[in-house]
Parts: C-alpha cells; structure tokens; sequence
C-alpha cells in the first residue's frame, strides 16, 4: 500500500508540476508592476489606451532579442501606430547597456518605453515561453491579439501591429 501512495503522490506532484509549465497564455492583459528606468511604478493603468500594445519580453544577453530591438528601431516608422513596452528582469545597468547597444534608435521616442520587472512577477502573469516573447495587445479591449516567440521576421511583427 506504501508504494501506491507514493506512487500517487510522485504521479500528482508530477502532473501539478507539468501543468505549470504548460500555463496557457492570458487572454486578456493580466495586472502587473514593473518599474520603469526611473524607479517608479508602471503598471496596466500607465499603458496606452489606443493601437496596439506590444509588449516585448527580452533578455539583454539575448541574440533573438539584441536582433528584435534594433529591427524595431531600424523599422520605426512602421510602429508610430502602437505603443512599445520593453520589459526585462535585469538589474537597470544592464538593461541602460541595452539600450544603448541595441535599442539607441528608440530612446526618446513617445511611444516606447523600457521597462523593469524588479519583482520579477511577469513570467508567472504572461507565460513566456522563450525570448524574445512578444505580445500585442489591443489597447481599448486589453486581449490578446497574438504571440510571438522566438526569432521573429520583423516584417510578421509589422503585420500584427498594422493589420
């Protein structure tokens, strides 16, 4: 009778632990907090609230996500319609490298911002599966719109965020 119910249990922690990683991606824009590169709070209230939202999840030491965000500042005319909100969980020296290094051709520009997940909360809200993780969001309904993992054609980007 032991080695069923540890079979049982093994079997659950197995299948709990599986399920977690196969969390499904949100339909909807969950609440989340992250910092922008100033220390303060931004949160699903400061997000814009027409066009698109694109949301890229990135890691600075990322290829896929180095390439991504000098596409996108090298395509930028073509996402003047959205509102751009870079999010990563490094600390802000290496995110400031980033930027400079990669995202150079966005700084300043009113519809992008950088942004830093100090609680490091977005990986359990928005289920990325990999880097880059990009997420468009429609800004009046808040769901949805599609995903984009991975090493990404910018011109697939640019159909999304201007359909």
């Amino acid at each position: 009778m032991r080695i069923f119910d540890a079979f049982l249990w093994f079997s659950f922690l197995f299948i709990a632990t599986g399920a977690r990683a196969q969390q499904a991606l949100p339909d909807v824009l969950p609440d989340f907090t992250v910092y922008d590169m100033d220390d303060q709070p931004f949160t699903q209230k400061d997000l814009a609230t027409e066009g698109r939202l694109v949301i890229v999840f990135y890691d600075p030491g990322c290829g896929y996500c180095q390439k991504e965000a000098v596409a996108i500042g090298q395509q930028y005319e073509r996402f003047k319609q959205a509102s751009l909100y870079f999010v990563a969980m490094q600390d802000k020296p290496i995110i400031e490298q980033f930027i400079q290094q990669y995202g150079k051709d966005l700084v300043g520009k009113p519809n992008v911002r950088f942004l830093r997940d100090a609680n490091y909360e977005f990986i359990e809200k928005f289920s990325p599966k990999e880097y880059p993780s990009t997420y468009v969001f429609s800004a009046t309904s808040r769901r949805l719109i599609r995903y984009l993992s991975g090493d990404t054609p910018i011109g697939t980007l640019i159909s999304v965020v201007n359909p």
